[in-house]
This record gives C-alpha cells, sequence and structure tokens, in this order.
C-alpha cells in the first residue's frame, strides 16, 4: 500500500467505529517492540489520533502479520470492549493464499439482561449479626504485621471481612419497576 494510501486510512471519518482492524502498512514500535528501523511516516499522527479516541490495540504484540517479518495487520477496540476481553489474533488456518496472515478478531457480545444490583441499607443493619459475622470471618486472621506487604495482605482481609460482615447483616433495597407493563 503506498504511503498516501496510509494517510487515507488515518482520517478519522474512516475509523469511527468501536473495532477497527485493517492493513495499515504502518510500521511502529507501539504494536511491534523489535522494530529495528523508524517508524513509519504517518504511524505518530495515527497513534495520536488512537489516543484520542479511546483505542487500544487488541492485536498480538510483535507477532508478524507479514510473510517479511513485520506486524502490518492490526486491530484496536474501544477501552470498554477491550476490558471486556475483545482480542485479535493470526488465525493461520484461515489463509487465503496472501502475503498477509489473517486475523481472527473476537468481541464478546453479552446481550443478556442485567439486573440492577440491589443496594444494602444501613438502617436495616442487625448489629448483633453484623457483629457475629465479623468476629467470624476475622478468626485466625494475624492481628501484626511485620512488613508491607503483610500489611497489605491484613488490610485486605480485614476490609473483606467488613464487607461479608455488611452483606450478612444488613437487607438489601427493594427491586424498582420501570413504570412499564
Amino acid at each position: 500500500m503506498p504511503q498516501q494510501a496510509a494517510a487515507e486510512q488515518v482520517k478519522p471519518r474512516k475509523l469511527l467505529q468501536p473495532c477497527q482492524r485493517r492493513d495499515l502498512n504502518l510500521l511502529h514500535n507501539r504494536w511491534q517492540p523489535s522494530l529495528q528501523r523508524s517508524p513509519t511516516t504517518f504511524a505518530e499522527p495515527f497513534i495520536n489520533w488512537l489516543d484520542l479516541q479511546g483505542l487500544v490495540l487488541i492485536s498480538d504484540i510483535d507477532c508478524p502479520t507479514h510473510e517479511r517479518g513485520n506486524v502490518l495487520d492490526l486491530s484496536f477496540a474501544s477501552s470498554p470492549l477491550a476490558l471486556a476481553g475483545a482480542k485479535a489474533s493470526i488465525a493461520s488456518h484461515l489463509d487465503a493464499t496472501s502475503d498477509h496472515q489473517p486475523l481472527i478478531t473476537t468481541v464478546p457480545w453479552d446481550q443478556r439482561y442485567k439486573e440492577t444490583a440491589q443496594k444494602l441499607r444501613f438502617d436495616t443493619l442487625d448489629h448483633t449479626s453484623f457483629l457475629s459475622l465479623l468476629a467470624s470471618n476475622l478468626a485466625g486472621t494475624e492481628s501484626s504485621a511485620a512488613t508491607e506487604e503483610d500489611l497489605d495482605a491484613l488490610s485486605e482481609k480485614l476490609t473483606s471481612a467488613i464487607q461479608g460482615a455488611y452483606r450478612g447483616s444488613a437487607k438489601r433495597t427493594m427491586t424498582q419497576g420501570i413504570g412499564q407493563p
């Protein structure tokens, strides 16, 4: 792909979806840390645009997609999609006799209804139950810490014990309908 065509690929109007995958022919250390030459001219403006859009690389880093050994085929996704598990990897079994390795992109689409989390009501806390659960949750917990790591572990156990006791001794709010039949 000539450099002019690569510049056309960088234009934001062409890349507005939350998941992008293209043969950009842009060499850069961000996706190819082993690159031994200068990045492609249009790589830096493209990276700046990616950062502004909140798009992150979901392709395998430093995994050549071209027969000459460069990483040219890239997949990007919005941060929420990447955090949800979107990923792209080389799919050699889909080889289409090209000089590029095909990428397969997996995007988790969870279409199930998510019930609104019910909040715990502090005014319903059963103090006796809370103290009993807290004592039970803290049984066997070492009360001193010699190192910073020990202190971190102790604070995590203490926080978890308090949260567990609170969850077990307070009632939850009632779910509210949305006013539709």
